[in-house]
């Protein structure tokens, strides 16, 4: 799921919906975070079916030398409306066992609906290190780009993002012409101070079709940028269009006009 250009200053993480096998319905992992307490993933998931038994299975160990955590999980169900699909945050609870300790860190999580089932696929699960010094203090997320062609004006919007201070701009795509992603390369290889970082969303496929999710990979993005870079409750505050203050609400975030 994770891929790097060549530039060691812009990490570019390509992000893919992921399909949860071996369950009764359609589940789509965007991103796993471990937040000390748990595990937070968003996801996308059937409006009309209910999981009422969907364990998590977190892994500790690369080699497995640690037994498996099976742990029911909790899902939220956001802005539900008269679609197939609907964002989904899961939050995996982290109970260490016995031979655990309470500092161990899961690498990776699974699901099953059955606790003597082993999960099909494992998703990696990104650590927020929240002992370290927070160095990135103006975020700019940049909700989901679809069909963006015009390169001068993506350009434009970097630039003046860093005229006012930016320290980070956070681009989500979905299905930019070439041009575009070759003024993003362009950024990942002359960038110098190893402070931006482009993202790429992948959208997911049934079918060989392409699922209409732009709705939720906006809200997707949103909850992934507010979360992946800085725990929420700890930001000072968070500004957004007015437009879009649902999505920041949603993701746990408060808004004034």
């Amino acid at each position: 799921m994770f891929n790097s250009l060549a530039s060691p200053y812009v990490v570019n993480i390509r992000h893919g919906f992921g399909l949860v096998e071996g369950i009764n319905s359609h589940l789509y992992i965007y991103s796993a975070l471990w937040n000390v307490k748990n595990v937070r993933l968003a996801s996308i998931k059937v409006t009309d079916y209910t999981f009422k038994n969907l364990q998590c299975v977190l892994y500790y160990t690369l080699d497995n030398s640690k037994p498996d955590l099976y742990m029911k999980s909790e899902i939220e169900q956001r802005n539900p409306i008269q679609n197939p699909y609907v964002t989904a945050h899961i939050n995996c609870p982290n109970k260490p066992m016995e031979n655990q300790f309470k500092g161990d860190i899961p690498m990776f999580v699974g699901f099953v609906e059955n606790g003597s089932d082993k999960p099909r696929q494992f998703f990696p699960v990104k650590h927020l290190n929240q002992s370290k010094d927070v160095t990135h203090e103006f975020t700019e997320c940049v909700l989901t780009m679809h069909q963006w062609a015009n390169a001068a004006l993506l350009v434009e919007k970097i630039e003046m993002s860093r005229l006012f201070g930016a320290d980070r701009t956070v681009l989500y795509d979905t299905s930019i012409s070439p041009s575009v992603d070759a003024v993003l390369r362009m950024y990942a290889r002359e960038w110098a101070e190893g402070r931006e970082t482009l993202e790429d969303v992948v959208l997911p496929r049934e079918g060989g079709k392409q699922i209409r999710i732009q709705y939720w990979t906006q809200e997707l993005a949103m909850d992934d940028c507010l979360h992946r870079y800085k725990r929420l409750r700890r930001s000072r505050r968070v500004s957004c269009p007015f437009k879009t203050r649902k999505l920041v609400r949603s993701s746990g975030g408060e808004t004034k006009r």
